[in-house]
């Protein structure tokens, strides 16, 4: 189940630009590992934060990853 409730539709994205509020999961070989809500993109463009969720805690995501896939 999504953090916010409804579960939204996602692609793999590619050059995509976080903002504050946006839905992503984070997937790796094809099994997701993470959803959640960007939290707060950094300002260089490396990566995003993910609000934390629960037991889950704060998530930074660096954009140089490749083993992680990116759906939003």
């Amino acid at each position: 189940m999504h953090p916010r409730g409804n579960e939204p539709k996602r692609r793999r994205t590619s050059g995509w630009t976080p903002s504050k509020g946006d839905s992503v999961e984070l997937r790796r070989w094809g099994r997701t590992l993470r959803l959640g809500v960007v939290e707060t993109a950094i300002p260089d463009g490396s990566g995003f934060w993910i609000e934390p969720n629960g037991a889950e805690p704060r998530l930074f995501v660096h954009f140089s990853f490749t083993d992680i896939e990116i759906w939003a």
